[in-house]
């Protein structure tokens, strides 16, 4: 079965309906439906899916419903900003232990971490953050890895970063 999914470097703007995009040279606009809807039920034993390198601005709740066993989600290089990941959005994939959200658009770190206790990596690295309040990793006891270089970062309250991290940037 299926462990392993890159969508990496397409032109994804929706994962509810995965479309593609194609700028063509001198044509218009080509459209190449990839999956209508994308069907995540044929996905029980994912480990890995990478959708970075795409257009995606949302990231709906329920999406990794049906993909219990997802351990690594890669978001990076997206348009994803605060909205984009709501409040539950992981909840269905409690076993996570890697999430890339790096250039993206967040202006925060996503409050949907707080829920994932085995999240070991967190790559946050060039958003727009500028602050980080007590408790933004508050329920993450696993987290070891957390890389938030090259954003904008002028404030750390007390009590931000969870005892178990090991390696900050």
């Amino acid at each position: 079965e299926l462990s392993h999914l890159s969508f990496r470097g397409n032109l994804i703007t929706n994962l509810e309906v995965i479309t593609a995009e194609y700028y063509l040279p001198g044509t218009e606009i080509l459209s190449y439906r990839l999956d209508t809807p994308f069907n995540t039920s044929l996905l029980p034993k994912l480990n890995t899916l990478d959708l970075g390198e795409n257009f995606v601005t949302e990231v709906p709740v329920g999406f990794f419903r049906s993909m219990p066993g997802l351990n690594s989600v890669y978001l990076d290089n997206n348009r994803i900003n605060q909205e984009g990941l709501p409040q539950g959005v992981f909840d269905a994939v409690e076993g996570l232990s890697v999430i890339s959200l790096s250039y993206n658009q967040l202006s925060e770190t996503p409050s949907s971490i707080k829920s994932l206790e085995y999240l070991n990596a967190l790559y946050v690295k060039g958003n727009l953050l500028t602050f980080l309040k007590e408790g933004t990793f508050q329920g993450t006891a696993s987290l070891s890895y957390l890389d938030l270089s090259d954003n904008n970062i002028i404030s750390i309250e007390d009590e931000t970063f969870p005892t178990s991290l090991t390696y900050l940037d």
